[in-house]
């Protein structure tokens, strides 16, 4: 503040000018600087100039002036004249800026320099009759005016000579003061040229590096700019304008102590601060200040500096209401809260009618829950109600809620790439590294991530190990080059409320594999598209277009102990949920923490629509860095003998609600339901469940279509791909899977599997009985050589070899099987048609199957010739011939009717080879059986006349094998009648086998057949 007095003096005095600083005001969460008592400046005018005692005040349009006590004001515009005519006046004069500018110093008269308040008094003059003679007069005047600039001109120091160049004119290396208190940006006292050790008159601008060393703090009051800036003191913003950036090449936080910060957790930055990261580069340049460097674009901290952001608290994404579905060039939207968001704001609307139907929008108007667009919708989106189901009677009620979700995308405070970044994929990133930290909320990153180049991403967390209390929240992360969040050998950073769109690979990315305890909370993530191959970091985030792997992930999960909750994956050609784990099998380094061996900590509540495949599990990454990180169908083993949970899960609008793969261990499938899906709710979906393996479904409901606008219902619908499987669902509602609305919906859809099991189990199902459509399997056409391998053939075992168990009557009647129309599947007349609901080609029997695979470790296509007869040795049927078995792996498959022991054995399944083979073993495997001690004979020819030939057991179950005698028997009929293992050697050269089931579900039998 400026004190003047108007005294009466008979000689000229000088001026005294000093500089104090006040000290920066910060405790953990806040952050102020504040110029008060900058300057004091003691004017004494000289009275032989002056005539008289009026204050005429000049006020431009750009602001007006007031006093602090209210009594004075002379508003934009306007001039003001003011009388001093008493001894008792004592004022202090405050500039006002109007909305856009800022005031940069008193123009001319009594403050004419100062930037602070000016304070005018007449002490002294009652004892002078000569001053006293003044203020009688009228014809004398002071004179104050004010000089303002728009924001953008706000580094001009008044207090200098401003038609001076705000910058040195070549380069120079700037280091601030380290002085008490803060020091502001564009004070260019705050600087020194670090050439010659002092201030140069200039402060630091778009080709200087700046270096704010420890203990030095610097206020970025303005919109600033810099060639590099390290940072290891403190760099924050001012706050009392509206608008702040600061444009570089890098910021670079190091050091215990380093920091840069926007707001506080408990006092958010409320105006505008954008961080523009600049500049073009190349793979190779080096990260740090080194040649090349300039150009590396990056936001970082290390070596204990901190990252703190905190923009104006904004309601991050929400959802659209109205109980309605808005059409094409709606405008005016009613969302599902009141929202705090504000004209010329951006956001992202997900889809409702396909995957690639989302859209950008901008806002003109906000009222409450009602936001008004600038232009009319180019797609359809659900606003409607929720509804609830329940999953069985007295069961969990579960709620569908197809509404489609909004996110904001615009903050106040951004960190963005420059407009080169768009057109060369090389934006700008952040980087947190080991020892540092990072705390952002309500911050949008724009146009960050580096094409096709390994760790530069919007937001990494780089190799921090266990942390505590970092995270991104409430925030936005859009046009990305190269993912969203990656959290890369760090655990517990929490990543929360944050929007991502429009991002190329995974999105949020748990890179390696031993990364735990962190918190994936209710984020959203929309259109996360393939990159082209040559951007590409992974295979996985863009190889994959088949029905198992859908590539990219919006969540890749290579650890499951972490907790997701409340997120949501929308609009993209891949995958919503991917669990590909790291696996001890493969190539690590360092933790020795594989996923694969450990629990899912919690997921619950995550929805997955319009995608190509809501979850993909039993996966692994193969390596650490390596471009071919999948590993498909892997082990995931059970935790203390407790299954991996995914509880109220929504699917619905995808190609494929949930996948998994075969969940096998060295190619062994031995794992019953390592994973369960519970209370949980599929609807929409061209399949909801496409299961590999021996998973367990339940308390949970399954829509065919919800009639809501949103399907298309010409495409065929099912609750269950039978795929390699065979999986388990219980007290489950099942609605609409026999609606003539759309006469292609089926429980089930068989397709060809590798591994192809049966047995797919069907308890305590409430709702509509399902309608089920196979194909005629007995009427398909004789194959081609190609079709032998061919596992979509519909004369291939692995299509028409399914069955579906009715453990409790809620299909076709209590213990009975559901199966195809095959003659390898149906006994004479034994079996009923179901043709309810106009199913096709539907039978259930009594009868139970085990599944038979016949292995030669020999490699895919190099397997024998293989003839397969069903012979009935009780004479109930013709014998079932089938010719030039299909080909699988490194041997054949089909289901084998299964008999307990007690019963006696109706069938032999005689194996007839066209020509004698090279290799010298055959593994006969037994699986998928309802009970222990079930049995099936197997008879092979001609194998009995080789030499040193021996039969051997072994019996797999939860991984453990546990080897078993096979009785060698004197007769044919001795085998039949056999109650264990054993096996008879004709004079022919037929051997004749006897396999039993040791137990029920996904234990294996091998007996394995070896000669010289």
């Amino acid at each position: 503040m400026v004190n003047v007095q108007l005294s009466c003096a008979s000689a000229t005095q000088g001026r005294g000018i000093r500089h104090q600083r006040q000290s920066l005001v910060m405790d953990k969460n806040t952050v102020v600087c504040r110029a008060m008592n900058v300057i004091k400046l003691l004017l004494v005018i000289a009275v032989s100039s002056l005539a008289a005692c009026k204050i005429h005040v000049t006020s431009p349009i750009q602001g007006g002036v007031f006093t602090k006590s209210g009594a004075i004001s002379c508003h934009a515009g306007a001039s003001c004249t003011i009388d001093v005519s008493n001894t008792n006046f004592n004022e202090t004069f405050v500039a006002a800026p109007q909305d856009g500018y800022v005031f940069i110093g008193w123009k001319r008269g009594l403050c004419a320099g100062s930037t602070e308040p000016c304070k005018l008094a007449t002490t002294g003059f009652e004892n002078n009759n000569a001053l006293m003679a003044l203020l009688a007069n009228p014809d004398k005047v002071f004179y104050l005016e004010p000089t303002f600039a728009p924001e953008e001109t706000c580094f001009l120091d008044p207090l200098n000579n401003t038609s001076k160049p705000a910058y040195a004119p070549t380069p120079v290396e700037y280091q601030a003061k380290v002085e008490a208190g803060s020091n502001l940006w564009s004070d260019r006292s705050t600087w020194i040229d670090k050439a010659t050790g002092e201030s140069n008159g200039y402060f630091p601008g778009p080709r200087d590096t700046v270096e704010i060393p420890v203990n030095a703090s610097v206020c970025i009051n303005g919109n600033m700019a810099a060639r590099t800036v390290d940072v290891f003191g403190e760099l924050f913003i001012q706050e009392t304008k509206s608008s702040y950036s600061l444009t570089t090449h890098y910021v670079h936080v190091m050091g215990s102590g380093a920091r840069l910060s926007v707001g506080s957790e408990h006092a958010p930055f409320t105006k505008k601060f954008t961080l523009e990261l600049i500049g073009n580069g190349a793979a190779n340049e080096p990260m740090m200040r080194s040649a090349g460097s300039q150009n590396r674009k990056f936001l970082m901290a290390m070596m204990g500096g901190t990252i703190a952001m905190h923009g104006e608290e904004r309601i991050s994404w929400t959802k659209l209401a109205g109980n309605k579905m808005y059409n094409q060039g709606d405008t005016t939207l009613t969302l599902a809260e009141n929202v705090d968001w504000q004209v010329g704001d951006k956001a992202i609307i997900a889809p409702s009618i396909s995957p690639d139907a989302y859209e950008e929008v901008k806002i003109t108007q906000v009222s409450a829950s009602t936001i008004i667009l600038a232009q009319g919708l180019a797609h359809a989106h659900y606003g409607g109600d929720s509804v609830e189901y329940e999953a069985y009677a007295g069961g969990p009620t579960l709620n569908l809620d197809q509404r489609a979700e909004i996110g904001l995308l615009s903050r106040n405070v951004k960190v963005m790439g420059d407009a080169s970044s768009n057109t060369n994929g090389f934006g700008g990133h952040i980087m947190v590294m080991p020892g540092a930290n990072a705390h952002l909320s309500n911050v949008e990153l724009y146009q960050l991530g580096q094409r096709g180049i390994v760790a530069r991403y919007p937001i990494h967390w780089h190799l921090n190990g266990e942390t505590s209390g970092q995270y991104i929240e409430n925030s936005s992360i859009h046009k990305s080059f190269n993912r969203a969040v990656t959290v890369h050998g760090t655990s517990d950073v929490r990543i929360e409320g944050t929007v991502a769109y429009d991002i190329p690979g995974h999105a949020y990315f748990l890179e390696n594999g031993n990364e735990e305890r962190n918190q994936f909370i209710r984020n959203l993530a929309i259109n996360i598209y393939r990159p082209a191959p040559a951007d590409a970091l992974l295979a996985s985030d863009f190889l994959f277009d088949e029905p198992q792997n859908r590539s990219p992930a919006a969540f890749w999960i290579t650890n499951p102990a972490n907790v997701f909750v409340g997120n949501v994956a929308t609009g993209s050609p891949g995958t919503g949920y991917w669990f590909a784990l790291r696996a001890n099998a493969h190539e690590f380094r360092g933790t020795g923490i594989y996923g694969n061996e450990k629990k899912l900590t919690l997921f619950e509540d995550n929805v997955a629509h319009h995608l190509m495949n809501g979850i993909d599990a039993f996966d692994a990454i193969k390596c650490e860095g390596c471009f071919d990180d999948l590993q498909k169908n892997r082990g995931w083993s059970k935790v203390n003998g407790q299954s991996n949970v995914i509880r109220r899960y929504t699917a619905y609008g995808n190609n494929t609600g949930l996948y998994t793969g075969t969940n096998s261990v060295n190619g062994v499938i031995s794992q019953n339901n390592t994973l369960e899906v519970i209370d949980s709710i599929f609807a929409d979906n061209r399949d909801a469940t496409m299961l590999a393996s021996h998973e367990l479904i339940r308390d949970s409901v399954f829509i065919a279509e919800t009639f809501k606008e949103m399907t298309n219902l010409n495409v065929p619908r099912s609750a269950l791909v039978l795929y390699d499987g065979a999986a388990k669902i219980q007290r489950s509602n099942l609605i609409g899977y026999s609606s003539m609305a759309n006469p292609r919906t089926s429980l089930s859809n068989p397709i060809g599997g590798a591994r192809k099991n049966v047995n797919w189990e069907l308890e305590g199902l409430s709702g509509d009985l399902p309608r089920q459509i196979f194909k005629d399997y007995a009427s398909v056409p004789p194959p081609t050589g190609a079709d032998l391998l061919f596992a979509q053939f519909e004369g291939n075992p692995r299509r028409w070899g399914t069955t579906i168990y009715d453990r409790d009557g809620s299909m076709v009647g209590i213990g009975k099987t559901v199966i195809t129309n095959h003659p390898m599947m149906m006994v004479g007349a034994d079996q009923i048609e179901y043709a309810y609901a106009d199913s096709a080609y539907t039978y259930y029997t009594d009868r139970q199957y085990g599944h038979l695979r016949v292995l030669y470790g020999s490699g895919q296509g190099n397997q024998p010739d293989l003839d397969v007869t069903r012979i009935d040795v009780s004479g109930n049927s013709v014998d079932i011939f089938f010719e030039n078995h299909y080909k699988v792996g490194d041997g054949h498959q089909q289901p084998v009717i299964m008999t307990n022991a007690a019963d006696g054995t109706e069938f032999v399944y005689q194996l007839s080879y066209d020509a004698a083979f090279a290799i010298k073993k055959i593994n006969l495997e037994l699986s998928d059986c309802l009970a222990a001690g079930q049995e099936a004979l197997i008879a092979i020819d001609d194998i009995g006349a080789y030499a040193g030939l021996a039969l051997t057991g072994t019996n797999v179950e939860n991984n453990v094998a546990t080897p078993f005698s096979l009785q060698a028997l004197a007769s044919s009929n001795a085998v039949r009648q056999a109650t264990v293992p054993s096996y008879y050697v004709a004079t022919t050269g037929e051997v004749l086998v006897k396999l039993i089931s040791a137990n029920a579900g996904a234990s294996l039998a091998y007996t394995t057949i070896r000669w010289e």
